[in-house]
């Protein structure tokens, strides 16, 4: 990454900048940047519920009338236009002024899973036909030709190459970038790959020898690039930086919020990566346990400079690289844009009301039944330990009521932060057996089949386990629908012990594998 040339006048950390509320209150899954000539700061916003919102960079989000039937997964823009992956397999483009009712131009139809990646191919945004690739869950790459004004597009090439389960692209220079999930094998992930294509004078793309190492220990979820580096992030709560030819250069450790240069490192148990942003001087990640890392390139390695902790899973983050400018799209139905520039803070108000609202989400990520006796002394020794990284989290026991408090370290002020109480968890008696375990807590979710009936599966929980951790087993356990993370997290984190939650449906995964 590029240094800035303005960095002299910048604010050492990110800062609240604006906030969008989308109407229709339901999980922001994906955004995108919008390239001129809308004015720069233009975002797209998708939906769990099925809407896109533009979102300018001053006024209010205009959200589109037309609803697709199912989850949104990915966005991308156009000069003109923009396209949508969606959970039902089909590639949808619309254009990007708001007329009529707002249906599609044009669906292109070709995927056998929902399509949970989409990428406009940079150099031609404004050129017809459009160019653009697409992942899918059915583990194949697609690239399209599509002219939105004739109605008429076609699929010029689809790539498997041994991919397996949820694909994911980038465009990079010369070329295109893939990674795959893996496949379910035993209850674990198994040919979790990364893959480097090249792209020819022909406009077809021709896989690069020999192959990256994929490096993860777990699926591969999502990519970014600069111009010298790209990098990978995964299930293992790491994110895999790389030299052009894929080698491994460092491994930065969600888990421990510390890098290495060991390309063997296999994560220390951090939240799931779900996104990265190529930022200017760095790189930001959205995790599904609710926080944005900031990760710093300096004197040849990388740090962990911030972490802004936000009220549910982040689903996406994208960086605007004129202006630096950072924003995340949140389980919470909220966009969120955040600036390292003192003239684009947000109000007073705002900012502090973000503020209360992180720290909350911060000490609400920590409950558990502790046992507070083992935990150091909030009184006696909170002076003598520091911190690993800004914003690390820290329990403490309060001699004076023995209560047990969560605390961020603060790197400016070299000090521990609280931020929240510590509440037990729920003292009801629902442990029970699943696959030979047993679980201090056990829940029914029932699955609609194919072909009819309804199925009802337990998932176990421990008080004080990640319940994104154990919503991951569930469904690598069943080979169920990837998209319902968050919602099997949601419905653990809630304790709903006294009644099932419904998956399935119209929209919902099926018992059976998904289809490849």
């Amino acid at each position: 990454p590029s240094s800035s040339s303005s960095s002299s006048s910048l604010l050492d950390a990110y800062v609240l900048s604006a906030s969008h509320a989308l109407p229709d209150g339901t999980a922001v899954r994906c955004l995108c940047l919008v390239p001129p000539p809308s004015p720069p700061g233009t975002l797209l916003a998708g939906t769990e519920g099925g809407y896109v919102a533009l979102l300018p960079p001053s006024g209010p989000s205009e959200t589109r009338p037309w609803r697709h039937p199912h989850h949104i997964l990915s966005v991308a823009a156009f000069a003109s236009f923009y396209a949508t992956g969606c959970k039902d397999g089909r590639v949808r483009l619309f254009p990007l002024s708001a007329t009529g009712d707002g249906a599609p131009l044009l669906t292109l139809e070709g995927h056998a899973g929902p399509v949970c990646s989409v990428r406009a191919w940079p150099s031609g945004a404004s050129s017809s036909p459009l160019t653009l690739a697409t992942g899918s869950w059915d583990g194949s790459v697609r690239l399209w030709h599509a002219d939105p004004e004739k109605g008429t597009g076609r699929c010029v090439q689809t790539i498997d190459a041994g991919l397996a389960n949820s694909t994911a692209c980038l465009w990079v220079a010369g070329g295109l970038m893939a990674c795959c999930a893996g496949r379910s094998e035993g209850g674990r992930y198994v040919d979790q790959a990364v893959r480097a294509y090249a792209l020819g004078e022909d406009g077809a793309l021709t896989e690069r020898l020999p192959p990256p190492p994929a490096g993860h220990g777990g699926p591969v979820r999502c990519l970014a690039a600069w111009e010298d580096l790209w990098a990978s992030g995964g299930n293992d709560g790491t994110v895999r930086v790389r030299s052009p030819d894929g080698r491994v250069a460092h491994v930065l450790d969600h888990g421990t919020m510390t890098a290495s240069s060991l390309d063997d490192a296999k994560g220390g148990g951090g939240g799931i990566v779900l996104a990265l942003a190529a930022l200017l001087e760095g790189v930001a990640t959205g995790l599904e346990d609710g926080k944005v890392c900031v990760w710093r390139r300096e004197g040849g390695g990388w740090v962990a400079a911030q972490s802004l902790v936000h009220p549910g899973c982040v689903w996406d983050v994208a960086a605007d690289p004129n202006t630096g400018d950072l924003v995340s799209a949140c389980h919470d139905g909220t966009v969120r844009i955040f600036t390292r520039r003192s003239e684009k803070v947000a109000r007073d108000e705002e900012v502090a009301q973000w503020e209360r609202d992180s720290q909350a989400a911060a000490a609400k990520s920590g409950r558990s039944q502790v046992d507070v006796s083992k935990l150091p002394s909030w009184e006696r020794d909170r002076t003598n330990m520091v911190g690993k990284s800004e914003g690390f989290v820290q329990l403490f026991r309060k001699d004076a009521d023995g209560t047990a408090i969560a605390t961020q370290w603060s790197e400016s002020s070299a000090t521990w932060v609280i931020v929240g109480v510590v509440a037990d968890g729920p003292s009801e008696d629902d442990s029970g057996v699943v696959d030979g375990v047993r679980y201090q807590h056990v829940y029914p979710i029932e699955i609609d089949m194919r072909g009819g009936g309804v199925t009802t599966l337990q998932i176990g929980y421990d008080d004080g386990m990640n319940p994104f951790v154990a919503a991951q087993r569930f469904i690598d356990r069943h080979e169920l629908d990837q998209n319902y993370l968050a919602e099997i997290a949601d419905y653990i984190t809630k304790r709903a012990g006294q009644g099932a939650v419904s998956l399935g449906g119209p929209s919902g995964p099926s018992a059976a594998p998904p289809s490849r």
